[in-house]
């Protein structure tokens, strides 16, 4: 019975990664804050229209010190 219910779970498994569709998001729908936000990127940063932003800084002084702890 256990090896039964391998074998199902194995064809399951595998039915199902034949069946999947494509993962697609779109987040561009017009009126949305999202494509606002993307329209207001690519018009501020020199047509750069992607959907993340990696905002970096650096203290010379290092992350631990007691200004950079402070703010």
């Amino acid at each position: 019975m256990v090896l039964a219910w391998i074998v199902g779970a194995v064809v399951i498994i595998g039915i199902g990664s034949a069946l999947k569709g494509e993962y697609k998001a779109d987040y561009n729908t017009p009126g949305s804050d999202s494509k606002a936000a993307a329209d207001i990127t690519k018009q501020r940063f020199g047509g750069y229209s992607g959907q993340e932003i990696y905002v970096v800084w650096k203290d010379t002084a290092g992350a631990r010190s007691p200004a950079t702890q402070k703010r």
